[in-house]
């Protein structure tokens, strides 16, 4: 995957919302691996330490959300995930058809 170029003097903190599309989209051409790690942390807001160490055995429900339980910080939190995330790691998870 390539970075997008930028001005040398960018003072931008982060990636706006075609950029973040352009990744995600790049990241579904990718592994179903790849694809879940950039879903989890583009649309849920991790920090790349929270999926690497979820159990994804963890995966929970709450409320009518799908929740991953995530060490944040030192302690156990259940994170509820976004809807498309939440298809994307169950699909990479079992291995079927990443439509969403």
């Amino acid at each position: 995957m390539r970075r997008p170029k930028i001005d040398v003097e960018s003072r931008t903190l982060g990636l706006d919302r075609n950029e973040l599309g352009d990744l995600l989209v790049q990241a579904g051409l990718g592994s179903p691996r790849d694809h879940a790690l950039i879903s989890l942390l583009a649309l849920n807001g991790l920090r790349i330490s929270e999926p690497l160490g979820a159990d994804i055995e963890s995966m929970d429900i709450d409320r009518a959300h799908r929740t991953l339980a995530i060490v944040r910080k030192g302690a156990k939190h259940a994170q509820s995930l976004d809807r498309h995330a939440t298809y994307i790691v169950a699909a990479a998870v079992t291995g079927t058809s990443r439509s969403s």
